[in-house]
C-alpha cells in the first residue's frame, strides 16, 4: 500500500465478522504502523552499531537502568574484570561494592550528582575489583 504522496504505507489489518443491520458483514480496520516500524528499524540499526563499536573498542562499557536499578555491560567489561552476565542481572549495589574502599565515597557522590542532573556527563577515575579479587 502507499499513501497519497506515494510514500509506502505499512498497515496492521484487523477483521471481524459482525451483524450489521440484520445482515452478516465483515468489519475491517487498518492501523497505520509505518512510524512504529521505521522507529523499530532505526533502533535495531542503532543497537547493531553500538554492539560493533563496543566490540571494536575493547573498552568496558556499562549502562545503568535507573528505573530497574540494574546494569548492562558489554563483552569488554567481562574481558577486563571477569564478571559474566550469566552470573545474573547485576545491580547498582554490585557495582558499588566492587569500587575500591578509598575511592567509593567520591565515586558514589559524583555519580549521585550526575543522576540528579547536576552535570551533563559523568566521568570518574577509580579502582575496580576484578573477579579474582585484584584491583
Amino acid at each position: 500500500m502507499q499513501r497519497k504522496d506515494a510514500a509506502p504505507l505499512r498497515c496492521r489489518v484487523f477483521g471481524q465478522d459482525i451483524l450489521f443491520d440484520g445482515h452478516s458483514a465483515r468489519m475491517v480496520m487498518l492501523l497505520d504502523v509505518t512510524a512504529a516500524e521505521l522507529a523499530r528499524a532505526a533502533l535495531e540499526y542503532s543497537e547493531a552499531r553500538l554492539r560493533l563499536v563496543a566490540r571494536a573498542s575493547h573498552d568496558a562499557i556499562w549502562d545503568f537502568d535507573i528505573v530497574a536499578g540494574t546494569l548492562w555491560w558489554n563483552e569488554g567489561y567481562t574481558a577486563l574484570f571477569g564478571y559474566d552476565a550469566a552470573m545474573g542481572t547485576p545491580h547498582l549495589a554490585d557495582w558499588t561494592a566492587r569500587i575500591h574502599a578509598d575511592d567509593r565515597a567520591r565515586v558514589e557522590s559524583s555519580f549521585a550528582a550526575a543522576l540528579r542532573g547536576e552535570q551533563e556527563q559523568w566521568q570518574e577515575d577509580y579502582r575496580y575489583r576484578h573477579m579474582d579479587g585484584r584491583f
